[in-house]
């Protein structure tokens, strides 16, 4: 697990994100990640925490659609399925 590549996801410096974690591990009392030389690791408590943790951040992704609907606002990740993709591709060529 790269903390630079969790960095790149967020636009965050590996600094910012080494600074985050800490902040974390000490608000929950807790070591999430075993730092060993460049290699970075879950430990069994960031194991534990990381389906909720993914629960979470889907609930926050879900209420803020559902606030965004109430006030009329449409947004979101659109996704579209590689076979879509090719479809659409072809067509335009065509």
């Amino acid at each position: 697990m790269a903390l630079f590549a969790g960095g790149a996801a967020t636009v965050l410096t590996q600094s910012a994100v080494s600074k985050r974690i800490a902040q974390l591990e000490s608000q929950l009392g807790c070591r999430l990640f075993d730092r060993i030389g460049r290699q970075v690791m879950l430990t069994e408590a960031g194991l534990a925490l990381l389906p909720r943790a993914r629960q979470i951040l889907l609930s926050i992704e879900d209420a803020e659609r559902l606030l965004g609907n109430l006030s009329g606002r449409i947004g979101g990740a659109w996704h579209w399925p590689p076979a879509t993709t090719s479809v659409c591709t072809a067509y335009r060529r065509s």
